[in-house]
C-alpha cells in the first residue's frame, strides 16, 4: 500500500500469518474497529515464535482475534456471517506448498466469493499478492497469463472489479514481517508485491429470451429491440433525474450560453412521435459525414435508417437493411428532418436563434466511440446579409461556447456543397463542419445554409447548425467510451471527483477490464445476401455494448455446392460492468442461437 489510506470502519483482516501486519496496522486504525484471523488453530499457531505474543497484545488493544478460520468460509463463521465490513484484507495468500497456480487461483476464487458476501456494498477487498503473481500490466514481472494467478478474473466470477493498484511498501508497518514461506515459519521477498484494491459492481446480465419491448406513443406503441429500447429508457431517466449527468450537463450549458449571447426561441422536446417520420427524404437524411464512423465499413448512404412496419397499434422497428421508400415511416436520423415543419410553424423573428434538441438514431456497425443513437442540438437563426460572412461569424461563435467547456474545435468547408431541393425548401450542404482541434476525424457538427418558400411564396434564408451532444460530452468530460454516457448512473462508474463539470477527465472506476475473444462460424443462408448491419444488430440486441469489436477472420466458398462460410471473432469487454470469462461465453452462446434463428444461418 502506497501509504495507509484506512478510516476507521470495519475491518477483518485474513490469514496474517503471526498478526504482525494487524499490530502494525493499529498505528493508524482504532484497534477496536480491527477483526483479525488466521487459518491455524492454538496449537498449531505456536509455530510461529511471535504469534502468541502478537495475539496477547491485539487483545490487550481491543482486536478481535479469530483461530481456525478458513478464507474460503468466512461467510459461514457465526461470529461473521451477519457483518458487513468496509474492508477485508488478505496479503500474500498461498496455498501452502510449493507453487501451484492451479491451487491458488482456486483459493483466491474462493476467497472472493465468500468475502463479498460479507463486504459493503461501499466497501473494499485490498489482496496483496508478489511481483508477477497478479497477471495485470502493473506488475514489474511480466509473466505468460497462464502462468499468473489471474486475480482480475478470479474475483470477476464474484462481481468485483479491480479499481486501483498499489506498490506495497513493508517499511511502512515497522512491527510487519512477513512469515509463512511454504507454510513454515519462514520469510519471503514482499519487494515488487503489489496491493489490489476491488469493489463490487453489477455484473453483465445474460438475456434469455429475445423480445420486442413496447414503448407508449399518442398513436399506439412503438415495438422497439432491446438495445433501442435501452437507450430510449436511459435517456428518458437521464432527463429526468436530478443529478449531474454529462448529456444533461452539457446540452444545458449550451443551450444557456446561446440564450446569454442571442435572443432564442426554445422548442419543447415533444412527445415521442416525433422520433418517427414519414417519407424518407434523403436530401435531409442525416449527413454522410455524420452517419459513418471512421474505420467502419463503408454502406450506402440510406442503409443506416431504421425502418418502421406500420400495424394498426403502431410501428414496429424494422433492423435489416433496405432502401428507404417515400411510402415507409422511419426512426428520425438527424434533426435537419424537422427544418420543414419549424419553419412552416414556428415564427422566427430576424436576429432571433430557435433551438431544438432531441434523439436522433443511424444504424452502424459495431464499433468504439459509435453508439447507434445519438441526441442532438439544432439552432436555426434567419439570414438577409452575406451567407457565407454570416457563417464565419456563427462558426466563431459556436467555437467560443465550446472552448469554454474544454472543447477546442476547428473547421473546414466542403470540397463540393452540393444544392439539394426538396419542395419548399433547398438545403446547401455543407457551409462549414466541426471537427475536434485534437483529433479531426471526430466531427461535431456543421452549418447549413437553407432557403425556403413560405405560404406566400417569399424565399427566406437560414442558417442552421447541428451539434452532436454526446461527442461534445465527451470530449469535455475526457469520457474514452462513449456508451458510458447511456447510463443514467453514470457518475458511479467513474473514481470520485469533488466536483463533476466541463473541463474536468473523469477516470473510470475499472482499472483494468477483463477482455475476452469468442469466435462464431456459419454458413450463409444461400437464399438471400448477407446482411452484415442486421448481424450488428442483433449483437448489440444480445450483449449491450459488451462486444466492443466484431472483426472477419476469414471466409470459405465450397467448391461443389457454393456455400459461402465467414468466420467472425468478437471482443467482449465491459467498463461499467462486472464481466467475467463465464458471463462472456453464455452471452456468446446465446448469441450463437440467435444469430441462427433470425438469419437463418447454419453454424460451425
Amino acid at each position: 500500500m502506497n501509504r495507509p489510506v484506512f478510516d476507521n470502519s470495519k475491518l477483518l483482516l485474513v490469514g496474517d500469518g503471526d498478526f504482525s501486519f494487524t499490530l502494525a496496522l493499529t498505528n493508524y486504525v482504532e484497534p477496536s474497529s480491527i477483526v483479525t484471523s488466521n487459518l491455524e488453530t492454538e496449537e498449531s499457531i505456536k509455530r510461529y515464535k511471535n504469534a502468541c505474543i502478537n495475539m496477547e497484545r491485539l487483545k490487550e488493544k481491543g482486536c478481535q482475534v479469530i483461530l481456525d478460520l478458513d478464507a474460503t468460509k468466512l461467510h459461514q463463521d457465526i461470529d461473521l456471517k451477519n457483518e458487513a465490513f468496509e474492508r477485508i484484507i488478505f496479503n500474500f495468500p498461498h496455498v501452502g506448498g510449493k507453487s501451484n497456480n492451479k491451487k491458488n487461483r482456486a483459493l483466491l476464487r474462493n476467497f472472493f466469493k465468500s468475502a463479498s458476501s460479507i463486504l459493503s456494498p461501499s466497501g473494499e477487498i485490498m489482496m496483496t499478492l508478489c511481483q508477477g503473481q497478479g497477471g495485470t500490466p502493473v506488475d514489474s514481472v511480466q509473466r505468460l497469463w497462464p502462468d499468473t494467478w489471474q486475480v482480475v478474473s478470479m474475483a470477476a466470477d464474484s462481481s468485483l472489479i479491480l479499481t486501483k493498484v498499489l506498490p506495497f511498501q513493508a517499511d511502512l508497518y515497522s512491527e510487519y514481517s512477513c512469515t509463512g514461506f511454504r507454510s513454515q515459519d519462514k520469510g519471503f521477498s514482499t519487494t515488487g508485491g503489489l496491493t489490489h484494491v476491488f469493489q463490487l459492481q453489477e455484473s453483465v446480465s445474460v438475456p434469455h429470451t429475445l423480445q420486442l419491448k413496447p414503448l407508449p406513443f399518442l398513436k399506439g406503441t412503438l415495438n422497439t429491440p432491446p438495445y433501442l429500447y435501452s437507450k430510449l429508457y436511459n435517456y428518458k431517466q437521464i432527463m429526468n433525474q436530478s443529478g449531474c449527468h454529462p448529456l444533461k450537463t452539457i446540452l444545458s450549458n449550451l443551450k444557456l450560453a446561446f440564450s446569454n449571447l442571442h435572443s432564442c426561441k426554445t422548442v419543447p422536446e415533444s412527445s415521442q412521435d416525433s422520433i418517427i417520420h414519414h417519407r424518407c427524404n434523403s436530401s435531409l437524411l442525416a449527413p454522410k459525414f455524420l452517419t459513418e464512423p471512421q474505420g467502419g465499413t463503408s454502406i450506402g448512404h440510406s442503409s443506416f435508417v431504421y425502418h418502421l412496419i406500420k400495424e394498426p397499434t403502431g410501428f414496429i422497428v424494422d433492423q435489416s437493411s433496405g432502401q428507404c421508400s417515400v411510402a415507409e415511416y422511419h426512426l428520425r436520423t438527424s434533426l435537419l428532418e424537422n427544418v420543414p415543419d419549424l419553419l412552416t410553424t414556428e415564427d422566427i423573428g430576424i436576429d432571433q436563434l430557435l433551438l431544438l434538441h432531441g434523439l436522433v438514431f443511424k444504424k452502424g456497425h459495431i464499433l468504439d466511440n459509435y453508439v447507434p443513437v445519438s441526441l442532438e442540438l439544432l439552432g436555426i437563426l434567419p439570414q438577409e446579409k452575406d451567407t457565407l460572412s454570416e457563417s464565419k461569424k456563427l462558426f466563431d461563435l459556436i467555437s467560443k461556447i465550446l472552448e469554454k467547456i474544454g472543447v477546442s474545435v476547428s473547421g473546414h468547408y466542403p470540397e463540393d456543397p452540393q444544392l439539394v431541393e426538396s419542395g419548399t425548401i433547398s438545403v446547401a450542404c455543407v457551409l462549414q463542419i466541426f471537427h475536434c482541434r485534437d483529433d479531426t476525424k471526430r466531427n461535431l457538427g456543421a452549418i447549413w445554409k437553407i432557403d425556403f418558400k413560405n405560404v406566400k411564396k417569399k424565399q427566406q434564408t437560414f442558417l442552421a447548425f447541428l451539434l452532436d451532444i454526446p461527442t461534445v460530452s465527451q470530449l469535455s468530460f475526457s469520457v474514452e467510451h462513449d456508451y458510458l454516457l447511456w447510463e443514467p448512473d453514470f457518475v458511479k462508474y467513474f473514481s470520485k471527483l469533488p466536483i463533476m463539470s466541463p473541463g474536468n477527465k473523469l477516470v473510470p472506476l475499472t482499472f483494468y477490464p477483463l477482455q475476452f475473444n469468442h469466435d462464431m462460424s456459419f454458413w450463409e443462408n444461400s437464399e438471400v445476401s448477407f446482411d452484415e448491419l442486421f448481424f450488428h444488430n442483433i449483437i448489440r440486441d444480445v450483449t449491450g455494448d459488451c462486444v466492443r469489436n466484431v472483426c472477419l477472420i476469414d471466409t470459405y466458398q465450397e467448391p461443389d455446392t457454393h456455400r459461402i462460410s465467414r468466420c467472425y471473432r468478437f471482443t467482449f469487454q465491459s467498463w461499467h460492468q462486472c464481466l467475467s470469462y463465464d458471463i462472456s461465453w453464455k452471452l456468446q452462446s446465446f448469441l450463437r442461437t440467435q444469430v441462427a434463428h433470425q438469419m437463418a444461418i447454419t453454424l460451425r
